[in-house]
């Protein structure tokens, strides 16, 4: 039946291909049957099936399957675009088989051109977390996006980060990180980032951070981290500003007051500074 099936490829004919891969597909699960019905577990069937041909059974296996038959039905019914009938394929490979990667990214790509983004993503998530790069993380970002998942969407732009991201992406992935309802993780992450950069080069970074600080009520936090930006920066009019609104805010007056004499005095030192010729 195989070779049944290659000629008629071969001879541009893939609608007998199809035919005879059904076939074929009747053949390899009535032997799946006869192993399955040896033992006691007799798992539920799934149908696959279009409007112009009888219908294929796929059971649920849980035994070795004939890899070759369902790739070479897989291929012809692609051939064929009968891309539902694919994915049937693939799905039940899938089940035969967890772990084969081949398998995954079949049933992948059949729920891509089947318009099944829920199933696409979950099975190119598994491909991504196995080892897989950026064709595979970019997917998964993509399919997050479209079902709104917003965990996995949170992995794979934690992904792209690691390869390489810039302050709007670590800034959007602190957002989705309060939007999970967890502020001081999305602290957290934004410190790490400020330390891989440096305070000079995330001062974006830096502003988000002591704004979450300051709506949990952290003052000190963010008077750390105006601390920590003028020993690694220089001092700055614009943070010694809100150091003094910070330690006014918390009843410091005395505190405040001194952070804008400060102000003044460096002001008054930039007014005096002789002009370079």
């Amino acid at each position: 039946m195989k070779f049944m099936v290659k000629l008629a490829m071969a001879a541009g004919r893939p609608d007998l291909a199809d035919r005879y891969a059904r076939e074929m597909l009747k053949f390899a699960l009535l032997r799946e049957l006869e192993r399955l019905q040896a033992g006691d577990d007799v798992p539920a069937l799934r149908t696959v099936s279009n409007a112009a041909a009888e219908p294929v059974r796929v059971p649920k296996p849980h035994r070795p399957f004939d890899d070759a038959t369902y790739a070479l039905a897989y291929e012809v019914f692609l051939a064929h675009r009968n891309v539902a009938d694919a994915y049937e394929v693939a799905a039940a490979a899938v089940r035969h088989a967890p772990d084969d990667a081949t398998w995954r990214r079949r049933l992948a790509q059949a729920a891509d051109w089947s318009n099944r983004p829920v199933d696409a993503l979950e099975q190119w998530l598994w491909l991504a977390r196995r080892g897989g790069g950026k064709v595979e993380w970019d997917r998964v970002e993509q399919l997050a996006a479209g079902v709104r998942d917003s965990a996995v969407m949170l992995e794979a732009l934690r992904m792209r980060a690691a390869r390489g991201g810039d302050e709007a992406l670590d800034l959007r992935i602190a957002k989705l990180i309060e939007d999970e309802g967890q502020p001081r993780e999305a602290i957290a992450w934004l410190e790490q980032r400020i330390e891989a950069r440096g305070v000079a080069r995330s001062r974006t970074l830096l502003e988000r951070q002591m704004a979450l600080n300051e709506a949990l009520g952290d003052l000190d936090a963010v008077l750390r981290a105006l601390d920590r930006a003028d020993a690694e920066a220089g001092p700055d009019p614009v943070r010694a500003l809100r150091r003094a609104t910070v330690l006014l805010d918390r009843g410091d007056v005395h505190g405040g007051f001194a952070s804008l004499h400060r102000l003044r005095d460096r002001v008054a030192a930039l007014a005096e500074a002789p002009e370079l010729p």
